[in-house]
């Protein structure tokens, strides 16, 4: 590129042709992007008198992050000429699409909107993007849109019976003819590579709008990395409501609609019950009422908790602290309230729709008002490359609230970020971490950081006590339903509104059906983008006053139905599928919507009717197969406490609990139908070893099994839960310092997830309070994908998986070790498919140190504490603390030096390793070693069925002592331990100087070896009948063992070594198509030998987990 300007000279980059401009992109990141919009060209780009550039002329043009750094736009006033010349492309193929897309542009600025311009033409889908090519389209090319925060991406959604693609729009041009030079060139664009979500990773969706169009949907996923996005939704605007259902059709069965009445029946049951707290239920009801992260003229909307932001120390216990909840925010002050009715009785005189409040008290401005400092570049944008005056950035919060009682222009609530205690950078929008430079105030003081109340230590704090004061408060508890009924209720519009001071302007409350009734495509664009600058007002979720929870614990007899709580939102979308789109296209009359006709924007609804129509009759069949039309829903609320199943759970979604794959975030599974209670299966005898045969019987909804003879069961199913979204590799049970027991596993698809294991009966933990902290969910609907809530509180006697800390890898996690270090601190070891090892605190945020160990796959680890004896073993570092064993796929095994500190926060593992051992023929498939008076002894199991035995000795001399040949027969050697592992101190039992070797194979057989005298000796080999996948050492006399068909096998054991000829099996322990057991492990509770419980934790192939006694 060049230009005439005296400051600009040559540049090499790269041009972009967008929707209203040209931008250009240096190569030199230092000169900054150049913006050059087509309303100040002086007319489309021409050719050069050369016919080899392109050129064009501009009277303004903007240049952007300048040095790479975020900041206000420079504005170039002057009449500048740029020249472009081509490298690659074609100039004459380039002039024309630019010449389209600049008569587009004109259009689209004279419109007010680009909803005016000629759509995008369409690319056919390219087949190459199928994953694979046995997959079946269910649907044809669909124009759409890709919706992110002020970003709108064309181009078509396909659906087939695998996957949603989305594939971007080109130019719309699919070949072209050009002529350079007397000759002819034909140049065909290639269709951009689709982004692509697995239908099976969707946890559940939700109707969304477009504008005021209401024809978007929003997916959540389940794992985001893995399905192509980098967030957990995605939002996707199709080009009518038809299109929409359409593809709705093609979705799961089992996954729920967060917009459909029984989602909100759900929630509101959830929460009375006490499964939710305040801030999940608020999320709940934004997501029902249309609002979503995507879309920052409908983000989720937080009342202002608390009022006092003077003090040094909050009081709890006093009504004085909080804001009155039962006032919208304008209505806070009475004087600035004086104002308001006063001009609003001066308005019914001159206008139809009089109003209290010009302002919103949500909106893309005032969204952006708040997280200026995380999403700089969105408010630039928003302010035309500017940021706002630093007199009205968002600086301090005493300012803010202070605002917000006294300005006639403030009315603006909360976002959820004010409240989000989950994320590890969820304060970033309180701190100026990017050092922005926002200006200086008329006071002369910088804008920096948000200013925090002086209660406050940090922001973290802060957010910390906000979050409290929400969940925590039972004066905020008792009077939250009376700001619902402001923001989603009864009270959000109409005559109730009005009397309750809650009146906004009309634009507030337009819907489509208002839209619709434009005459013109003018009319239509401007009142669309009035409407979402201004602000929205929440669908209507509720038609008559919300009921206080507290009301409701205290009258258990009280039955509240979904009819008297509950109606369809102001849109009125379920009765919208009534109407044929031929109406929608071509709106003449008014609508009407249970025999009423839609008059004015904020009329009140009446709770729908019992029976509805579906806008044809496939849709009708597929709302069965779900269960979730309203008269699957005519029980009352109290009436689902007598049952363990939801009254829109379907037999099909029954067994989709039992179907691998079958997750949802926590709001998908736990608000639109229940955990069966299958959960409280019973598997066991009173002694340790089995002496009795077992049979399981299958009822319609459980699972129990029993002895033949009747006799008490002894391995007792405490509880199970879907998990991760691939095999599990790795399990541990263990306790942590404060002595609760703490549930980690290791995924395939590249997560860490640990929980911790609750009960107030079986007395797990040490804390007689429910972990609250442990139970909090991850921000917004779209952010909690993964989590899921404990079972049905009437079911207390069942122990809780809650979710505590995750972590999360691109690659797979093949395996996994545990170290202990000063105080009972833990360390999780994690070995991956990308060649490195991880370590992680059980309590830290983060990795707290990794290495790239081989070169290939690590798929074994162990961890040993050093001794004293082991320093005069093998030569160590002076600071070194534990010894690492690790295995990979390049038929390696290593040793590494690991120092941690005493309070395990500073981890750091030896560049190099001390050992390397080459031995091994083919793949290492895991690792496990041992240290005796004779050394340290490391024994690997290998993929072709041999595993190897070395000795590292004195001065780190490395020997061989046994190399057991391949056996085709046996398979892989799948699993490995030495002897059994005391579960207090990880200290390994051995008989003498004899240490037990147990293997397992592939080929379902399971041998026992003993190391003595540096000899090893086979001792005894048993057959299960089924591929041996894991095994742990139980009480130095007997073995558990996991295999492939899903069963566990208990084998006794004489003098340690010696199996007994009759193992006794529990198959399909999790369910009739019980899935393939991967991991396992045995953890034993603290205190006298006779009072002992031991547990079992099991992973599988599916991703789910269970938990045994």
């Amino acid at each position: 590129m060049s230009s005439s300007s005296c400051t600009m000279r040559k540049m090499d980059g790269r041009l972009r042709l967008c929707s209203l401009s040209l931008v250009f992109e240096p190569n030199d990141w230092s000169r900054g992007i150049i913006r050059c919009p087509f309303k100040y060209m002086d007319g489309p780009p021409a050719l050069s008198e050369e016919k080899d550039t392109v050129v064009i002329k501009c009277s303004r043009h903007f240049v952007m992050k300048t040095g790479n750094v975020i900041a206000p736009f420079d504005t170039i006033e002057q009449i500048t000429v740029f020249r472009f010349s081509f490298l690659h492309s074609s100039p004459q193929l380039f002039l024309k699409i630019a010449q389209l897309v600049f008569n587009d542009g004109q259009l689209a600025n004279a419109s007010l909107s680009s909803s005016t311009t000629t759509n995008p033409n369409i690319v056919p889908f390219d087949a190459s993007n199928f994953i694979d090519v046995r997959e079946k389209a269910m649907t044809t090319n669909l124009r759409c849109f890709l919706l992110t925060p002020l970003l709108s991406t064309p181009g078509c959604l396909l659906v087939t019976d695998s996957y949603i693609y989305f594939q971007p729009s080109t130019t719309g041009i699919i070949a072209s003819t050009a002529t350079i030079a007397n000759t002819t060139t034909t140049t065909t664009t290639v269709a951009p590579k689709a982004t692509s979500w697995a239908l099976k990773s969707i946890t559940g969706y939700a109707r969304r709008y477009n504008g005021l169009k209401d024809s978007a949907l929003e997916l959540y996923l389940l794992d985001p990395v893995r399905s192509g996005s980098s967030s957990t939704s995605v939002l996707l605007a199709l080009e009518t409501p038809a299109d929409r259902e359409r593809v709705m059709r093609c979705l799961p069965h089992h996954v729920p609609c967060h917009t459909d009445r029984e989602f909100v029946v759900a929630a509101f049951q959830e929460w009375t019950t006490g499964r939710i707290s305040n801030y999940e239920y608020l999320l709940a009801l934004n997501s029902a009422a249309g609002r979503t992260f995507q879309d920052l003229s409908r983000y989720p909307v937080f009342p202002w908790i608390l009022q006092d932001y003077n003090s040094s120390k909050l009081d709890w216990t006093s009504s004085s602290t909080y804001r009155d909840l039962s006032k919208p925010v304008g209505a806070l002050d009475s004087k600035r309230l004086e104002y308001f009715q006063t001009r609003y009785e001066s308005m019914q005189q001159d206008m139809t729709h009089p109003f209290l409040y010009g302002t919103h008290y949500s909106a893309p401005g005032y969204v952006l008002y708040y997280l200026v400092r995380s999403m700089p570049e969105h408010m630039l944008c928003l302010q035309n490359g500017k940021f706002d005056s630093a007199d009205r950035m968002f600086h301090s919060l005493e300012h803010s609230y202070a605002s917000v009682l006294t300005n006639h222009a403030d009315v603006k609530e909360l976002i959820p970020e004010f409240f989000d205690t989950e994320s590890n950078a969820g304060f970033d929008f309180l701190i100026n971490a990017r050092n922005l430079n926002l200006g200086v105030t008329q006071t002369g003081e910088r804008v920096h950081d948000v200013l925090l109340p002086p209660w406050a230590t940090s922001p973290r704090d802060f957010i910390r006590k906000n979050r409290k004061a929400l969940d925590e408060s039972d004066y905020v508890t008792q009077n939250l339903p009376k700001w619902i009924d402001l923001i989603f209720g009864a009270k959000s519009r109409g005559e109730k509104a009005k009397k309750a001071n809650n009146l906004f302007h009309q634009m507030a409350y337009l819907g489509p059906a208002d839209i619709n009734r434009m005459a013109s495509a003018q009319e239509r664009a401007q009142a669309e983008l009035q409407a979402t600058e201004f602000g929205i007002v929440p669908d209507q979720l509720f038609s008559c006053e919300h009921p206080m929870k507290q009301y409701l614990q205290t009258n258990s007899d009280k039955v509240v139905s979904g009819d008297d709580i509950v109606v369809v939102n102001l849109n009125r979308r379920d009765d919208f599928l009534d109407m044929s789109y031929d109406y929608i296209a071509n709106a003449d009359t008014p609508p009407t919507y249970n025999n009423k006709t839609a008059e004015q924007p904020w009329e009140l609804l009446d709770s729908p009717s019992k029976s509805l129509k579906s806008f044809d009759e496939e849709d009708d069949a597929n709302n069965r197969d779900r269960g979730w039309s309203l008269d699957s829903f005519g029980v009352g609320i109290k009436s689902l406490q007598h049952t363990n199943i939801s009254p829109f759970a379907t037999t099909e979604q029954k067994s989709a609990d039992k179907t691998p794959h079958s997750k949802s975030s926590w709001l998908s599974r736990n608000l639109a139908r229940r955990k069966f209670s299958g959960d409280n299966e019973v598997l066991n005898t009173e002694s340790d070893i089995v002496k009795e045969d077992v049979c399981i019987v299958y009822g319609e909804d459980q699972q129990v099994a029993t002895n033949m003879d009747g006799s008490s069961p002894i391995l007792r199913r405490l509880t199970s839960k879907d998990v991760h979204n691939d095999a599990v590799n790795a399990c541990a049970l263990i306790y942590d310092r404060n002595g609760e027991l703490n549930l980690i596993t290791a995924s395939h698809d590249g997560s860490l997830i640990i929980q911790t294991v609750e009960s107030n009966d079986l007395h797990v933990t040490t804390s007689t309070q429910p972990q609250s902290a442990l139970r909090k969910l991850s921000r917004g609907l779209s952010r909690t994908a993964n989590r899921a809530l404990p079972v049905d509180p009437h079911q207390q006697d069942i122990v809780k998986l809650v979710p505590f800390r995750s972590h999360s890898n691109r690659d797979p996690v093949a395996c996994m070790a545990i170290a202990s270090y000063s105080n009972e601190g833990r360390l999780i070891f994690t070995g991956g498919h990308d060649d490195s090892i991880v370590v992680y605190g059980l309590n830290s945020s983060c990795a707290l140190a990794s290495i790239h160990s081989h070169r290939d796959a690590v798929t074994g680890l162990h961890v040993l504490p050093i001794r004293l004896k082991t320093r005069r073993i093998i030569p160590l570092n002076e600071s070194a603390t534990h010894l690492m064993v690790s295995g990979s796929w390049d038929a390696t095994v290593k040793v590494w030096n690991v120092s941690v500190d005493d309070d395990g926060e500073a981890v750091s593992i030896t560049r190099d390793p001390l050992i390397e051992l080459y031995d091994a023929d083919a793949s290492v498939v895991c690792v496990s070693a041992t240290e005796t008076e004779g050394g340290i002894f490391i024994a690997a199991g290998c993929s072709d069925g041999s595993f190897i035995v070395w000795n590292c000795t004195n001065n780190g001399v490395k020997e061989v002592l046994h190399k057991e040949r391949t056996k085709r027969e046996k398979g892989s050697c799948s699993c490995i331990t030495w002897g059994a592992a005391d579960t207090k101190s990880n200290v390994l039992a051995s008989s003498g100087n004899a240490v037990v070797l147990i293997a397992g194979f592939a080929s379902g057989k399971i041998s026992s070896y003993v190391l003595h005298d540096r000899n090893i000796s086979p001792v005894s080999e048993i057959t299960l009948g089924s591929p041996v996948r894991c095994l742990a050492v139980v009480d130095k006399s007997s073995v558990i063992v996991g295999c492939a068909d899903g069963g566990l096998r208990v084998i006794a054991m004489e003098r340690r070594a010696f199996f007994d000829s009759k193992p006794k099996c529990w198959k399909s322990v999790n369910g009739k198509n019980s899935p393939s057991i991967s991991s396992l492990s045995i953890c034993c509770s603290y205190g006298e030998e006779t009072k002992k419980k031991r547990w079992c934790a099991t992973g599988a192939d599916d991703g789910s987990v269970a938990l045994y006694e």
